[in-house]
């Protein structure tokens, strides 16, 4: 697992890979549109954001494992509202688009993309045995329920030892 500043480095020559495209929302803040799923509402991306974390009712004393980084405004808000966050996400140009509109700042750990060593990641570990919940962004699992699936066994395999 490498920190966003750390993928920010890594990925800066990465370019943009066909079927995603950028859209401006009417608050000016853009959003992605990824194989005709957009990422966030066109209206008000940061209010959809602070809904989907209010709803899944997290324990602010416990890390959360969100899956799917989208733009990046629902993990800005969990890092605002004080959470231990690490972020796994699918897709590199999402990662990328993620890193560089604002994740920066606050630097959290994102794992990208393959799964096969993230059970065994010390960090991960970790994470997950100290109480880890799970934010599932929701466009992401539309795009990639299986990816997602994966990774809730990964979590699986790690709060058990595996």
């Amino acid at each position: 697992m490498k920190t966003a500043r750390e993928w920010a480095a890594e990925l800066a020559n990465e370019s943009i890979r066909p079927g995603i495209e950028i859209i401006a929302t009417q608050t000016g803040e853009p959003t992605l549109r990824v194989d005709g799923v957009l990422l966030h509402s066109r209206y008000r991306p940061r209010e959809e954001a602070l809904r989907l974390i209010e709803s899944a009712a997290l324990d602010p004393a416990k890390p959360v494992i969100v899956i799917g980084a989208g733009c990046g405004y629902h993990i800005e808000t969990l890092l605002q509202q004080k959470f231990s966050v690490v972020v796994i996400e699918p897709n590199i140009t999402v990662a990328k688009y993620a890193v560089d509109s604002g994740l920066l700042a606050d630097n959290p750990p994102i794992h990208l993309g393959d799964l096969t060593s993230l059970a065994t990641d010390p960090q991960f570990v970790d994470i997950v045995q100290r109480g880890a919940q799970i934010l599932v962004h929701p466009p992401t699992e539309r795009l990639h329920p299986q990816y997602v699936e994966a990774v809730r066994n990964a979590i699986s395999r790690a709060a058990i030892g595996h």
